[in-house]
């Protein structure tokens, strides 16, 4: 009976959206089923288990947080489709003993501390306290689609990835818990050979931290958000994207009506009007903005893509066309296929750079990406990065190769990170006890195989050395991670 269920559920199954074992590398994605019928599908289960000796020395684009000390994550999925219909619910149960270690440096008046903040207090990440556990039980997690492809409206809280990125993302990537979201999506298939455009606009509540700090009226905020893809006909393989997203604290005061026509007002508006701020250029809304591209040839199995995002507002579309570079960030990459009949290599490469332009030596430099001068918290959610875990005004150089087989598969990948370049060089100028700029070198091996018909076991083994800490020359540390797994994986 056991044999039989889990067989008749293998027809439908699809691979977990989490990827902490994979060094942060999103290799594995799920393609939508193209049937019209009805269909039920099982994601996981997955049982992970990690152990880091210093964080955030280890990979965490993932939705959940891997920090120092033990660490261990429990997730299955269902999700059931048909006509109008899409459905899923993933519960994520994780638990983290998110240990405290001295990391002074992190997190001290970049912006301005909240009141309530103690500036050594102990942080595993930028806006991330560390020193107790921390836990999650996330039972309705999963989100919900009714109408035609056309056009669907729907609710969902869980991660988003807007972008093309493989290693990571500048606009939305996973590394925060999902947020609740009303969601209002749809594509168009263009005439004429023109290809296909999909689209999505969003709608949701980001929540803070429990200990950010000791001020409740600014615990939540809100996010918005528009997104649009175009395939196009004429150019098979290239794919063009653009999406802005906002967020700022809920307006005080106002009544809920007041509320959901301040949310429901066009996300590419240069501002969004509040009762107590109006249309002008004070306005306290944090916003991104990111194109993108990937252009794949199919008979080299060859893809290369970028992605190019531009924080906080320009001061008009004169100022943009001159310096389109001031509080820009940037992402490149590629990744090549080797493909047999009984394998299938990979090879990814990528380049991420968030920090200050040149800009800044003729004017100031404004809210950087994730830092907001006004919103407190940042691009965040929980605590968390709702972007790339470079973070802000850092830089990564990633590689990674992978091979997968019916078998199992097998990878390694390595990256130099710079933390927050740009915080050493505006101390180094000021007299500050500034020595040399951090620099990190991570390199993590996995391995993955089949230990039954329906299940895979796996371990990943990442090692850190973390040169010039504190901006300290010769303060030098190292750590590493070790991940084991079990998942379902027909």
């Amino acid at each position: 009976m056991y044999a039989w269920v889990l067989g008749l559920l293998s027809l439908w199954a699809d691979t977990l959206a989490l990827f902490p074992w994979r060094g942060g590398w999103r290799d594995l994605e799920v393609t939508p089923r193209a049937d019209r019928g009805w269909a039920f599908r099982l994601r996981g289960p997955l049982l992970q288990v990690a152990y880091a000796s210093a964080a955030p020395w280890s990979s965490n684009t993932g939705p959940v947080w891997w920090a120092k000390g033990w660490n261990g994550l429990w997730t299955f999925g269902l999700a059931v489709s048909g006509p109008w219909l899409e459905a899923e619910l993933q519960p994520v149960l994780w638990a983290s003993e998110n240990a405290y270690f001295p990391e002074p440096a992190r997190f001290r008046t970049d912006p301005p501390l909240p009141p309530g903040w103690n500036v050594r207090h102990p942080m595993d990440w930028r806006l991330r306290p560390a020193g107790t556990p921390e836990g999650r039980v996330e039972l309705l997690r999963g989100a919900l689609r009714l109408g035609p492809e056309a056009l669907r409206v729907g609710i969902s809280c869980s991660p988003m990835w807007w972008g093309v990125g493989r290693r990571t993302t500048l606009l939305l990537a996973p590394n925060a818990p999902g947020f609740w979201r009303g969601l209002l999506e749809g594509s168009l298939r263009l005439p004429w050979g023109g290809g296909k455009i999909t689209w999505q606009y969003a709608l949701g509540a980001l929540a803070e931290h429990p200990g950010f700090d000791q001020n409740p009226e600014n615990n939540r905020r809100y996010w918005v958000g528009l997104r649009a893809q175009w395939e196009l006909g004429w150019a098979p393989g290239l794919m063009l994207g653009a999406g802005r997203v906002a967020t700022d604290y809920w307006p005080r005061g106002s009544s809920v009506l007041r509320k959901g026509m301040i949310l429901l007002q066009n996300p590419l508006k240069r501002y969004i009007v509040t009762p107590q701020e109006p249309e002008g250029p004070e306005r306290t809304a944090d916003q991104l903005a990111s194109v993108w591209m990937r252009w794949l040839f199919p008979k080299a199995d060859w893809e290369l893509y970028g992605e190019w995002g531009k924080g906080d507002h320009s001061w008009d579309l004169w100022d943009l066309f001159l310096e389109p570079e001031h509080a820009s960030a940037y992402l490149v990459g590629f990744r090549k296929r080797w493909r047999s009949l009984s394998r299938q290599t990979h090879l990814a490469a990528e380049l991420v750079h968030l920090e200050t332009p040149r800009t800044i030596l003729v004017r100031v430099p404004g809210n950087m990406f994730y830092v907001h001068g006004v919103v407190r918290h940042g691009y965040t959610h929980r605590g968390r990065l709702l972007g790339s875990d470079v973070a802000t005004n850092g830089n990564l150089q990633a590689i990674a190769l992978w091979q997968v087989r019916a078998h199992g598969s097998w990878g390694i990948s390595a990256e130099r990170w710079t933390p927050d370049v740009d915080r050493f060089y505006r101390l180094y100028r000021s007299g500050a006890a500034a020595k040399a700029p951090e620099v990190v070198w991570r390199l993590f091996l996995w391995a993955e195989r089949r230990v039954h018909r329906y299940f895979a076991s796996g371990a990943l083994m990442g090692a850190t050395r973390w040169w010039n800490l504190d901006y300290q020359e010769g303060l030098d540390s190292t750590g590493w991670l070790l991940s084991v797994w079990l998942r379902y994986r027909p």
